[in-house]
């Protein structure tokens, strides 16, 4: 499961991917399903969120509990999901497919995206043992180790759709939920709507600073208690929406779902290192070595900056180095990579900064200063002010 700090990191990595060829993503939703096993064409009624007398924490605190008990220890999943995307600088619908066993089997197929970073067609395959990820339009299909999960909730891979996944997925073990109507209505169909929130965060009147910040809705069709629709207010994106179009547990999967072998034509290539013999993130050095370039960090004579790993993010043509800082409570950022470099089309002030020009833009309450330094691409990302930001951009060394 994720805590809310990886929840963090793995949305804000997802956002400096998409934001490759469109700058700062703005805000998303997600479009209905087309699907006939949940609904075809789901939309939401205009549901009043306010919390009302008829508000139970505990009843939905405990059928959230419920949920998340189920699908984490459920033993594998099978679902459809379409997830669209309407943000200022890019827009498009994805269609996937998902299939997962314990331990660390997956398998991840694009069916289709109007999304220019999302191939239809593109494949992330894992056996529990080997990690297979086929980028159709490249012709390549890049092999690694499998990353070890410990539940089917966590989609092996580093791709933009895996990290969004993930993120939306970890909501169900990381959210305090409340019901706010037991006969809610989804095209036709009785649903428990919860409106949700990360843990800890219900009687306060800020979430914690470097935590994953979000607040929504959550529909469970009443007779099965099986999720159906999220509806959630992301901090630093805005709407987000996610669709089950279809969603088994328990079921029998052949293990073909969790092969893959090339198709003609197809090379293999070698996936990067992106986790240590430990299994966690990359230590600076293991990074550095591997990049092969020099990668800014904090000076070490500031210890009050704590440096929690290196995140590899794309593939070895479009590899993105996420440096995870925090100091105290505040969670942040630096990510760096020649995809990053020369970024046109970011709106924002122009900044003065380590002898350059940089950019400092803020979407929905995450802000970013962006500049290129020795043909590598910089981007500081956090709820932080242009002081802070610019600030840490002058200790890099």
């Amino acid at each position: 499961m994720f805590s809310h700090r990886h929840s963090f990191y793995h949305f804000i990595a997802f956002c400096v991917l998409i934001s490759i060829a469109g700058g700062i993503l703005g805000s998303c939703a997600l479009a209905s399903s087309t699907e006939a096993n949940v609904s075809a064409r789901i939309q939401p009624t205009n549901l009043d969120t306010t919390p009302t007398a008829t508000t139970t924490t505990n009843q939905g605190q405990q059928l959230l509990d419920r949920v998340s008990q189920r699908l984490n220890t459920a033993k594998t999943l099978q679902g459809n999901f379409t997830l669209t995307l309407k943000g200022q600088a890019i827009a498009g619908t994805i269609k996937l497919q998902q299939w997962s066993a314990s331990p660390g089997k997956s398998r991840n197929e694009v069916t289709s995206s109007t999304l220019p970073q999302v191939t239809t067609g593109s494949l992330t395959v894992s056996d529990g043992q080997k990690l297979w990820q086929y980028d159709p339009t490249q012709k390549i299909a890049y092999v690694g180790p499998a990353q070890q999960t410990s539940s089917i909730l966590t989609i092996p891979g580093r791709g933009q759709v895996q990290l969004l996944l993930n993120t939306l997925l970890s909501v169900f073990s990381t959210s305090d939920g409340t019901l706010v109507k037991n006969n809610a209505s989804i095209n036709g169909r009785e649903t428990y709507q919860l409106h949700i929130v990360p843990q800890g965060s219900s009687n306060q009147s800020n979430t914690p600073t470097g935590g994953l910040d979000y607040q929504g809705e959550l529909y469970l069709e009443r007779d099965s208690e099986q999720p159906l629709r999220m509806d959630l207010n992301l901090s630093g994106i805005g709407p987000v929406s996610l669709n089950f179009d279809t969603l088994s547990l328990n079921i029998s999967i052949g293990a073909d779902k969790f092969r893959f072998s090339p198709p003609m034509g197809v090379k293999e290539e070698l996936l990067p290192n992106t986790t240590n013999s430990n299994g966690d993130t990359l230590t600076l050095g293991q990074a550095q070595k591997q990049s092969g370039y020099h990668l800014l960090s904090i000076s070490g004579d500031h210890s009050e900056y704590s440096l929690n790993g290196v995140t590899v993010l794309g593939t070895p043509q479009n590899t993105i180095y996420s440096l995870n800082y925090m100091k105290g409570n505040q969670t942040f950022i630096i990510s760096q990579g020649k995809p990053l470099a020369n970024l046109t089309g970011i709106p924002g002030q122009s900044v003065d900064l380590r002898g350059i020009k940089a950019t400092f833009a803020q979407t929905n309450g995450i802000f970013s200063l962006s500049w290129t330094e020795k043909g590598i691409g910089i981007r500081i990302i956090g709820s932080l002010t242009q002081e802070q930001a610019t600030g840490i951009a002058q200790l890099l060394i």
